[in-house]
């Protein structure tokens, strides 16, 4: 049986706080890129400002600048949407109603009406089109994961879910934004946040870059450094990661690294 979060919350020890200085330092370099990559775009395509970097186009950048323009020009009402896009609609809805409401007693249902209530159509006919049997073969394993994993976390740590960690720079003109699965703990809890970000399929690479932005773009909002950085997968234990000087430090480079690619693209 694997660990809950709520027991590794308990065993957690929080590092050394990065110092708040180093926070400042990072923004003030990522403020300079910012500006030389919006000047880039202002002489060549100025309605193609604000640019914007978000963690999928930084996760196509690193793969195929190619393949962040082809996706970025791509007409997304065209694309169907998977089985497994469907699992991870499902996952993040169940880990919110955790933690909100208790343990999901019927998936499916509860499901459909949190998806109505976010007037997420698409999703929905996604689902109907599978029919009820499939469609509950597909998510209803999730939600006992979910139950076996979430329950319990102490209300201390108050746990949000889907909250906003965005970084303007350049007055405006670049923008990185970001949607935390789960936050826990913070400057309103008295202990160093812990961010998690819930994955429904296998562990890649990109996982844990995401991770680490989310990191960065947290100590920019807060001007706080969270203590760790998490990714949580069904059936898996937390692999998380202490925020430290260097890994906030390598998630600026990144960003800054994309910055500049998309304003050349």
């Amino acid at each position: 049986m694997t660990m809950q979060v709520a027991s590794w919350l308990s065993e957690f020890e929080p590092p050394v706080q990065v110092p708040e200085a180093f926070i400042e330092q990072l923004r003030e370099q990522l403020e300079a890129t910012a500006l030389h990559a919006a000047e880039i775009v202002r002489g060549t395509d100025p309605e193609q400002l604000p640019i914007r970097v978000p963690k999928s186009r930084l996760a196509d950048l690193d793969c195929c600048e190619r393949k962040a323009l082809a996706t970025y020009q791509a007409d997304y009402a065209e694309q169907s949407i998977t089985a497994s896009m469907l699992r991870g609609v499902a996952l993040d809805r169940f880990v919110t109603y955790q933690l909100v409401a208790g343990r999901v007693t019927e998936p499916l249902q509860t499901c459909l009406s949190m998806l109505e209530a976010e007037a997420e159509d698409s999703a929905i006919a996604a689902f109907e089109a599978l029919g009820p049997e499939a469609a509950a073969a597909l998510i209803d394993p999730l939600a006992a994961l979910v139950a076996d994993a979430w329950s319990g976390i102490d209300p201390a740590w108050v746990p949000r879910t889907q909250s906003k960690a965005s970084a303007v720079f350049a007055d405006g003109a670049v923008v990185c934004s970001g949607i935390i699965d789960v936050e826990l703990g913070g400057p309103s809890a008295g202990v160093p946040a812990v961010v998690v970000e819930v994955k429904s399929g296998k562990p890649v690479a990109a996982h844990q870059a995401e991770a680490y932005l989310y990191g960065l773009l947290l100590a920019l909002r807060d001007g706080l450094a969270p203590g760790a950085v998490a990714r949580w997968y069904p059936g898996s234990e937390l692999a998380a990661v202490v925020v430290s000087e260097g890994l906030l430090a390598s998630a600026a480079a990144r960003l800054e690294q994309a910055m500049l690619r998309w304003a050349e693209l």
